[in-house]
């Protein structure tokens, strides 16, 4: 199955997906009960009784900066309409935005 997003094409064998699987097999190592693909949000996991949601963006078609605003943007979308009470907002990005040469300019 494959499903574009604009220029971004993402198949169940992507990179996404494999980021995806990563970070579930690290949360059940830390003993963190996750979902995925839940309501469009990518991860939601809860810690101490606090709601989590995430973003993953992986940028192999996109740059850093688009990634982070595309993260963003559907981070607070689904924070704000799919949650009565607003949850904790997480990014999970591919690439390390500080000390990296994150330019806003591309934007």
């Amino acid at each position: 199955m494959q499903l574009s997003f604009g220029n971004c094409r993402k198949d169940r064998h992507s990179e996404h997906q494999t980021y995806q699987v990563r970070l579930s097999q690290l949360f059940k190592n830390q003993g963190v009960k996750a979902e995925m693909e839940m309501n469009f949000v990518d991860v939601s996991f809860s810690v101490n009784g606090e709601i989590f949601i995430g973003e993953i963006k992986v940028t192999s078609n996109l740059t850093l900066a688009q990634a982070f605003r595309a993260a963003l943007s559907q981070l607070l979308e689904y924070g704000h309409l799919l949650f009565a009470e607003p949850p904790h907002l997480v990014m999970f990005l591919d690439q390390n935005l500080m000390g990296s040469d994150f330019s806003w300019q591309v934007l």
